[in-house]
């Protein structure tokens, strides 16, 4: 079985560097809609090939291949099943706007064209990294954030059908 994947060295750095590259940037699907940042704000700190082991999706251009992303993770039991199966440890909120960096945090649901979608944020110390499509990618102040759930991905497990390790 292959072993976990741990942050890179400079990840802390290089996920500042990627805040500011999509800040203002315009929504697009599968470049700056919440799920996508959430994926790249990954791939910054642990490398593309580590998300894609995890069996993390991240692949969508169109808003019906984000519509068949979500509906996998709906297949696997929704975000509180499938966030833990990928690695990530699930973090209280009692501490508001004291996420540790890097931390994922859902911020409710927007409706894009009729359906309901989650809304994602990052929290790049000092600010959370989200987005509309109204407005674009927003940095927000951290202290207006209200997540419904947190998570942060210290690692990431191989699933097994990408485990080549035997």
């Amino acid at each position: 079985m292959s072993r976990p994947a741990y942050r890179r060295r400079t990840w802390r750095t290089d996920l500042l560097v990627w805040a500011g590259d999509v800040r203002e940037q315009p929504y697009s699907w599968g470049r700056t809609d919440c799920g996508a940042l959430a994926v790249a704000a990954l791939v910054v700190q642990f490398g593309e090939a580590a998300v894609r082991a995890a069996g993390i999706p991240g692949a969508w251009l169109t808003l019906s291949l984000a519509a068949k992303a979500w509906q996998g993770v709906l297949l696997g039991g929704g975000l509180v099943a499938t966030m833990p199966q990928w690695g990530a440890q699930e973090l209280a909120l009692e501490h508001r706007a004291r996420w540790p960096m890097g931390s994922i945090l859902l911020l409710g649901r927007d409706e894009v064209d009729g359906r309901q979608w989650p809304a994602f944020g990052i929290y790049v110390e000092p600010v959370v990294v989200g987005c509309s499509q109204g407005t674009g990618v927003q940095w927000m102040v951290p202290e207006s954030v209200q997540p419904e759930r947190a998570w942060l991905f210290e690692q990431l497990i191989p699933t097994k059908a990408q485990d080549t390790n035997g």
